[in-house]
């Protein structure tokens, strides 16, 4: 059951050289950020279905990171200076 729970999550997180692609299918989209814990940076790309998302996986050679949980609500992150 707990193999199994693993693939049942929010977002699917990926990473490549030191950045994170974090996907949402629920909303359709790509964030791309510096730290699943506490960012510096997050980019967001909307209207990304999962058509586009399996041609930018390709391209870029992604491989999803199941070890790997969000620290932080990425839809509602303030930023402090």
């Amino acid at each position: 059951m707990k193999e199994c729970l693993k693939y049942i999550q929010k977002y699917e997180i990926y990473c490549i050289a030191n950045n994170y692609y974090i996907y949402d299918s629920d909303i359709d989209t790509l964030h791309m950020t510096d730290s699943i814990k506490s960012p510096s940076y997050i980019c967001s790309s909307f209207d990304i279905d999962r058509e586009i998302f399996s041609t930018i996986k390709k391209k870029h050679n992604l491989k999803r990171q199941f070890n790997l949980i969000l620290k932080y609500n990425i839809d509602n992150f303030s930023f402090y200076i």
